[in-house]
């Protein structure tokens, strides 16, 4: 989970960047949105991109088998790191 500290940072890191825009929560004002704006939305997209490309050249040599355990792997993996503090 995140601290507010590093949130904070993380923000106005892109932001700066250009790739998120903040306001403040309709609903209460203590709280701030944020989201990707249109640069950020791009970036976000051409990455995907990138990533669903790589992925399908990882895996396209695994048959439905190894690609089932593959997947209850990753899932396993997913559950542990969620049970652990990001450092």
């Amino acid at each position: 989970m995140l601290t507010s500290n590093s949130t904070k940072i993380w923000t106005k890191r892109y932001k700066s960047l250009g790739w998120v825009e903040q306001s403040l929560n309709e609903n209460d004002n203590r709280n701030t949105d944020v989201y990707l704006s249109a640069s950020g939305l791009e970036l976000s997209e051409k990455v995907m991109s990138i990533g669903s490309r790589q992925l399908h050249r990882a895996v396209k040599d695994l048959n439905e088998e190894q690609l089932k355990d593959l997947v209850g792997l990753l899932k396993k993996l997913v559950l542990n790191l969620s049970k652990l503090p990001i450092e």
